[in-house]
């Protein structure tokens, strides 16, 4: 199965690809891009091999946060979150992943939920790096100009290179089960 998207215009297609239905199939953190979360998990689950495992996870969101707090950091939060919903996804899916794989027909369905926090090394700049990713996004949904954005890029960098300050990533949640 492959899904290939185009963020860009904020659409996807499903394929089976050409090897026919697979044995394990996983989605990583699209979800909450999408309009219909819940049909793109009933398709997939359509392309496995019966008792295949499909394996998916997204975000949570409203789980990010830094320590201390700061403005820039919550400033960033803000216009995923609004892309995310004017585009039609939804931030905080990744709390709904359970039921949205069980109404989809899954079996044997389990989960967990990763709670990432970083003071230090590459990960800690995640925020910074997803204001840059979603740049486009902002602007073109009017939510912060290519000023305000460099300003809380340049705060948000600043930040984090303190070795005192903590950042944690949204939750992640992981959900698999068979097809």
């Amino acid at each position: 199965m492959a899904i290939s998207m185009d963020l860009s215009q904020e659409s996807y297609t499903i394929t089976s690809g050409e090897q026919g239905k697979r044995r394990l199939n996983l989605l990583a953190e699209i979800f909450s891009r999408l309009g219909e979360p819940e049909n793109v998990l009933a398709r997939m689950r359509q392309l496995a091999r019966p008792g295949g495992r499909i394996v998916v996870e997204d975000i949570d969101m409203s789980g990010s946060y830094c320590h201390p707090q700061h403005r820039a950091h919550a400033r960033s939060v803000g216009p995923y979150t609004t892309a995310v919903r004017r585009g039609g996804g939804e931030a905080d899916l990744g709390r709904r992943l359970p039921a949205i794989a069980l109404a989809a027909g899954l079996g044997d369905v389990h989960w967990n939920v990763l709670r990432p926090a970083h003071a230090s090394g590459p990960h800690k700049h995640m925020t910074a790096v997803t204001m840059e990713k979603i740049r486009p996004a902002v602007l073109r949904h009017g939510l912060a100009t290519d000023q305000e954005i460099d300003s809380i890029l340049t705060r948000v960098y600043s930040f984090v290179q303190d070795p005192a300050t903590l950042v944690a990533l949204p939750r992640i949640v992981q959900v698999w089960g068979t097809a």
